[in-house]
């Protein structure tokens, strides 16, 4: 049935959601409907969303009219249809705090009250509805109007709500309000003090926000939907949301409350030093917060390293570093938060490793230095990389140390981990050692060695454990016989091989005499330079030859040796054992002498001598080098010295304070630390046989025999040359110092030949190479010879021995008198540019002419006249000496020009 419907503005306020998601006031006029049925469904489209409606009707209509200005029908049940309802758009966010609802029941009967009850539902993502709940109208005899509020309180995303009658006469709505909230990100947050968090308000309603905080909240912004805060505690913050539409302003109030974890924190301690390799340190990081943490540390400053998935405090950080290094625990997290650490830990390095790093071989923590644990892991050559001291020094991995010829190494002590090929010592090369540590692993010492077949060489082991006959093959073809490995007998001054066998092993300081191979040159005079090689732990520290035996003091002579892989000081032995032998050291040479130059019994000192004083070669024939000792003895070397009486049994004292690395490259190589006033004579024999003396001015020295500056003549061979103290046929002799102008060194000569001899100076230190000449004054000729000028004095001399012809003398000659007779005869003038020099008696053979420093500047012959003229035109003004030779002798004259 058609019904005339009037239409009267009424306004139906609802906030809905749009489907944009931005909230709007959403005005909803009844008259704006456009489907008019009294039955069936009406459904209110707008911007803001659908309202639904079903079985609904416009009123006031006709005569039926009622005092409201307009309303919507919801009608009741009827037979074929359900009851009506209002379904609001969806809320897509904020939810809603509470709807108002306007609503009229007119009871049909007036004679009777009714109770009509208006539900309110609420459905969410399109589910199923569920009650907010309802209200009852109670209708009395008349027309009742009601506004009333039902709680809702739900913030749901994409909610939406229904309106109906559930019993009770049809309602008339007038008026639907929903009041919109708004939600937060959320109601609590924890998050890590002064990290900024993200507060954020979101509803369908365009709500504006003012923020608060507690104490420590510390808010960027304070409006806003979206707000900034870098909590520093736990702080709680309020948004107040405020709205206002054509039905009032609308308010609401939300917290969140946002919870600070504790900031972790990481404490590094302990430190130490590694002085091995492999070597490490233990650090310790006390750890508080929440587990599993990292941490990133620092050396040095550099090079950040992070270590995760911590479960445990204390963590103990293991460290090795090459270098000394400061550690830093620079950044620290746990399960929620970043922290920083504290504390500085050193870790102290004295060790440095010679090995292969990223291709490249070098020092891990620099050059060794005595503070440093040294370790070799890589082949490492003296000779090229360098000498170097070092604390312990180990080889080991792919390491193999080879010491130099002339190169030193010192450590405090030796470990060779490996075998004893890999930690060679060559000939001439010194390991010295700062302190008195046992050394731990065998090394190869290498000695160099000339020597023909049938030489000896005196030798000594540098280390424990080398066995004797397998340093020279003892035994087997073409090695030395087994009966040719010596021991020296002082009651006999023989050698014997007793006691020697095959387990026999070179003992500590004792000297032995070991003949040359069978495969060695047969020829004596062709010796050629072979190597030895000693095997077995490095002697150090304090050691004792404990065999010093003592006959009589014709007898006492022991052999001995440098115990030590580096070179001996014989100056500091003699010192320590100053009350058991003499300071003179008796090396053997090998120096050779052809036999048929010198006749079957020719007989020659094959021992080279060293005493405080200095040292001299044994005999030599010219064109063979004859060494002469100093007071450092090599490596390996085997002597001979004297005991004192009482010295019987008793030992000679090594220690390290008497071991030396005076460079040298043969076993007997003049190097000393300082000059000292002295000189060495030669005396050549006719054929070329060589004997050296040396005459040496020591402090301490008396002009006395005395056995510590003076040596005798070991063995007085066919050809002899000495100097005489009394009865003492002396090689060296020690003078008092300093030199006296007046002093007088008589010489002695033994000629194995008749012929002519030669005595040279060979060498001269000291005063001696600066201001102070040396004359060697002919006795039986009457002269005297200027041998720091000329060099030499060749003479005739017969077969036999000769203690009185020759003196070494250190007048200048200027103090020279006539050699044999009185000057009285010889008169020197002056004649313009001339000297005239006349001998009234004597006829002139030759004037030499001398300046003041001795040097000869001219010399004319006299052609047997007794008036020479001498030519002076070329001569400076000055002192000169005339050296005047007539037939009867020699004068001298000193003229100024």
């Amino acid at each position: 049935m058609k019904i005339n419907i009037l239409f009267k503005s009424v306004f139906l306020i609802m906030f809905l959601m749009a489907i944009t998601m931005k909230a709007q006031v959403v005005v909803a006029e009844f008259n704006n409907w456009t489907a008019k049925y009294a039955v069936g469904n009406y459904t209110q489209v707008s911007t803001a969303g659908v309202w639904n409606m079903t079985r609904a009707s416009v009123y006031p209509a006709g005569s039926a009219s009622i005092s409201l200005n307009g309303y919507v029908e919801l009608a009741i049940s009827k037979s074929t249809e359900v009851a009506g309802t209002l379904t609001t758009p969806t809320i897509a966010k904020g939810g809603a705090r509470s709807i108002t609802v306007l609503v009229a029941v007119r009871p049909i009967n007036i004679n009777y009250t009714e109770t009509t009850r208006v539900l309110v539902e609420k459905s969410i993502n399109n589910g199923s509805w569920t009650s907010v709940g309802s209200y009852n109208v109670i209708t009395p005899k008349t027309l009742t109007v009601e506004n009333f509020t039902i709680p809702v309180n739900d913030y749901s995303d994409n909610i939406k709500f229904r309106i109906s009658r559930t019993s009770g006469k049809s309602i008339f709505l007038d008026r639907v309000v929903v009041n919109h909230s708004f939600v937060l990100s959320s109601s609590t947050e924890t998050v890590c003090p002064n990290t900024p968090v993200v507060l954020t308000a979101q509803s369908s309603a365009p709500f504006n926000y003012t923020w608060s905080s507690t104490v420590g909240g510390n808010l960027v912004q304070n409006t806003g939907a979206s707000v900034t805060a870098n909590p520093s505690q736990n702080a709680t913050y309020t948004a107040f949301g405020t709205y206002t539409n054509s039905f009032g302003t609308f308010t609401d109030t939300k917290i969140i409350n946002v919870n600070t974890n504790v900031t972790p924190t990481a404490t590094l301690t302990g430190g130490g030093t590694i002085d091995t390799e492999p070597g490490s340190v233990n650090l310790q990081v006390a750890l508080t917060g929440t587990a599993p943490w990292s941490i990133t540390y620092t050396a040095n400053g550099a090079n950040p390293q992070t270590i995760t998935g911590i479960t445990n405090s204390p963590f103990i950080l293991t460290v090795s570093p090459e270098v000394d290094t400061n550690y830093q625990v620079t950044a620290v997290s746990d399960a929620s938060c970043n922290g920083t650490g504290v504390g500085v830990s050193s870790v102290l390095v004295n060790k440095t490793v010679w090995r292969e790093s990223n291709s490249v071989v070098g020092w891990s923590n620099g050059l060794p230095n005595a503070t440093l644990n040294t370790y070799i892991f890589e082949p490492y050559v003296t000779g090229t990389k360098g000498s170097f001291i070092a604390k312990d020094l180990t080889i080991n991995n792919n390491g193999l140390l080879t010491v130099s010829p002339n190169t030193v190494i010192t450590a405090s002590r030796y470990i060779n981990g490996i075998t004893s090929d890999r930690f060679v010592v060559e000939s001439d090369a010194n390991i010295m050692q700062s302190s008195n540590s046992e050394n731990n692993g065998a090394i190869t010492v290498k000695r160099i060695s000339n020597m023909a077949k049938m030489h000896f060489t005196y030798w000594s082991a540098p280390v424990s454990g080398q066995n004797m006959y397998a340093f020279s093959d003892g035994g087997l073809v073409g090695g030395t016989p087994k009966n040719r490995f010596f021991i020296y007998s002082e009651s006999t001054d023989l050698f014997d091989f007793y006691g020697i066998n095959d387990a026999y092993s070179f003992r500590v300081g004792q000297g032995y005499a070991i003949r040359g191979k069978d495969s060695y040159n047969t020829n004596f005079n062709s010796p050629a330079p072979y190597t030895f090689t000693f095997t077995g732990i490095p002697n150090n520290g304090n050691l004792a030859f404990q065999n010093l035996k003592w006959t009589n003091a014709a007898h006492g002579y022991n052999l001995v040796g440098n115990p030590y892989p580096s070179n001996l000081d014989f100056d500091a032995l003699y010192d320590a054992n100053s009350s058991l032998i003499y300071g003179t050291a008796y090396f053997w040479t090998n120096q050779q002498y052809v036999p048929d130059q010198q006749g079957g019994n020719y007989s020659g000192s094959n021992y080279a001598i060293y005493n405080r004083s200095g040292g001299v070669p044994a005999t030599f024939q010219d064109g063979v080098d004859s060494p002469v000792p100093t007071q450092y003895i090599k490596v390996g070397q085997g002597f001979l010295v004297q005991s004192m009486s009482g010295s019987h049994n008793q030992p000679l004292q090594f220690n390290n304070s008497m071991r030396s690395y005076s460079a040298s490259s043969i076993f007997f190589n003049k190097q000393e630390v300082k000059s000292k006033d002295r000189y060495w004579l030669n005396l050549k024999s006719p054929s070329n046989i060589n004997n050296t003396i040396l005459v040496s001015y020591m402090p301490g020295a008396t002009d006395g025999y005395e056995r510590l500056y003076d040596a005798d003549i070991l063995v007085l061979g066919s050809d002899a040359f000495y100097t005489t103290n009394g009865t003492a046929k002396l090689a060296i002799q020690g003078r008092k110092y300093p030199l006296r102008a007046d002093d007088v060194v008589t010489l002695g000569t033994k000629y194995f030949e008749t012929g002519n001899y030669t005595i040279f100076l060979k060498e001269k230190e000291g005063i001696f190479d600066t201001d102070q000449a040396i004359y060697l004054k002919d006795k039986q000729l009457n002269k005297v010879i200027n041998l720091s000028e000329e060099g030499q004095y060749t003479f005739a001399a017969s077969k036999g021995t000769n203690d009185i012809r020759f003196e070494v003398i250190y007048q200048d000659i200027l103090s020279f008198d006539s050699v044999n007779r009185s000057a009285g005869s010889v008169s020197v003038a002056k004649d313009e540019v001339d000297v005239v020099v006349r001998d009234t008696t004597n006829n002139i053979t030759v004037i030499d002419v001398f300046d003041a420093s001795g040097k000869l500047v001219q010399s004319v012959a006299g052609k047997s006249q007794k008036e020479v003229r001498i030519n002076t035109s070329g001569l400076i003004k000055g002192v000169y000496i005339l050296k005047i030779t007539s037939d009867k002798g020699i004068t001298t004259k000193k003229v100024i020009l």
